[in-house]
């Protein structure tokens, strides 16, 4: 379960989405890569950068559906990024259980081709094979 500090930051994340979907630019640049349901709505959960990465890419693992945006805020600034399950490669980069979103987020800006797993035991045996993948 969240915590309390995490649920706010939720809520702050949540807040800066709905002020970003006011900006014809911000709803352009979604709609080529952000998932939308079947009533064509826009799917995108937002994270406080503080929460664990890896109980992050847990829960998106979790999840039916090919295709997942992920928001929260990074040094003040919105971040929205889609993931997409993938096979595992070798070059994969590892996502250790201390990681938060935001260590997670900073290392996919500086490795935007890279796939990404989950390392350490703890998770590794509750989650399927495949890596998760972060598009822009």
């Amino acid at each position: 379960m969240a915590t309390k500090e995490a649920l706010i930051g939720r809520a702050v994340v949540a807040s800066q989405l709905s002020r970003a979907f006011r900006l014809r630019s911000f709803v352009s640049n979604l709609q080529r890569f952000t998932p939308v349901d079947e009533d064509g709505d826009f799917v995108v959960i937002p994270v406080d950068a503080s929460e664990s990465a890896a109980i992050l890419l847990h829960r998106l693992d979790r999840l039916e559906g090919p295709r997942f945006a992920v928001a929260t805020i990074l040094d003040g600034d919105l971040h929205v990024r889609s993931f997409h399950r993938a096979p595992v490669v070798s070059s994969a980069e590892s996502v250790q259980g201390g990681a938060t979103v935001g260590d997670l987020f900073r290392r996919i800006l500086a490795n935007r081709d890279s796939v990404f797993v989950l390392d350490g035991m703890e998770f590794q045996a509750a989650l399927s094979e495949g890596a998760l993948v972060s598009s822009p």
